[in-house]
């Protein structure tokens, strides 16, 4: 049975309203000001010891000033603040409120403790461990091999039976 193609419609305005509600969201997030070079750097430098602790790639350095953050930037720092959030430090940072250079190098000096705090490098430890042991295990089919003979699988007696 397939969806109705007016339901569909409206499943897809929906979803494309919500995609628009969500992006909105983050551009008032998204740090506006006057921000240089040296200082973004230094920001991305903090960034860069936490990011390897969570499997990440490392964030590349800024090559010159700018007025906006880029959106990979910002979904990085709210990685990051959501993981520490998860981990129950409440409100690491607050993006809204950088500005300037000054700013920049608070938030730093606030991902630099995040670096260092020992609940989320021990809750990032745990999720690394928690994926590495949900990671699927193939399943081989082998028949045993016994004195009587091989042995047969539940399925293959139940397809026997059947």
């Amino acid at each position: 049975m397939s969806i109705p193609q007016d339901i569909q419609a409206d499943i897809d305005d929906v979803a494309t309203k919500k995609e628009m509600m969500v992006t909105d969201a983050m551009m008032d997030m998204v740090p506006r000001g006057q921000f240089g070079a040296e200082a973004l750097n230094r920001l991305v430098d903090e960034v860069n010891k936490l990011l390897p602790k969570m499997d990440m790639p490392l964030y590349p350095t800024f090559s010159e000033d700018i007025t906006v953050f880029p959106p990979e930037f910002v979904d990085v720092l709210m990685g990051i603040a959501d993981v520490a959030s998860q981990a129950g430090i409440e409100a690491p940072f607050d993006l809204s409120a950088v500005e300037s250079d000054r700013d920049l190098a608070m938030l730093a000096g606030q991902v630099a403790q995040l670096a260092e705090d020992q609940t989320l490098l021990d809750f990032i430890a745990g999720a690394n461990q928690e994926e590495a042991e949900e990671e699927p295990v193939a399943e081989v089919d082998t028949m045993e091999e016994t004195p009587e003979g091989p042995v047969e699988t539940d399925e293959e007696l139940f397809l026997r039976r059947m």
